[in-house]
């Protein structure tokens, strides 16, 4: 049961990732339109445009392992026995959960603080801090649980079929 609800979080989180990208694309458009056609440049597109990189890299970086989608180096893991690669993924696997739950305790503190002090973003517009900075936490509380799960799939000895995918496409 919470494995299928985690499942559409990411998906939704990956949905949602792709408009916050279609936003983004549309909005620099705008953005070249008004400068060149019209001389009359927006003061809000770069500032918005920044802060969906936030929400674009956060909200979709545990759908992406889900799919083991990350880069990483496998020239030398795959010519390792089996055994040996279980244990690799094993250990690289908890070791990611550990960064990424730091930097979840990290992130969730500061942007809290940020939101109990009314820090604001000031560029061409006027933001609360918090508002950008909760993808930091939410993001990173996916991945950390993603790993958890990805920890336990090499434990069980499940293998992650979602690399011979990726690599027939």
């Amino acid at each position: 049961m919470f494995d299928r609800v985690f499942n559409r979080v990411l998906v939704a989180g990956a949905i949602l990732t792709g408009a916050i990208t279609a936003y983004v694309m549309l909005s620099v458009d705008l953005e070249v339109v008004l400068r060149y056609g019209f001389t009359r440049p927006t003061s809000w597109v770069l500032d918005f445009t920044e802060y969906a990189l936030v929400y674009i890299t956060f909200l979709t970086s545990a759908w992406l392992l889900s799919k083991d989608g990350h880069v990483k180096i496998d020239v030398i893991l795959e010519r390792l026995p089996a055994k040996a690669q279980r244990a690799l993924n094993i250990t690289t696997s908890i070791i990611a959960t550990i960064a990424c739950l730091l930097f979840f305790v990290f992130s969730a503190w500061m942007t809290l603080e940020a939101a109990q002090r009314s820090e604001f973003l000031v560029h061409g517009t006027i933001v609360p801090k918090w508002s950008i900075w909760i993808a930091m936490p939410l993001g990173s509380l996916l991945l950390t649980i993603q790993y958890v799960r990805r920890t336990m799939d090499f434990i069980k000895g499940r293998q992650i079929i979602a690399a011979a995918e990726l690599k027939e496409a």
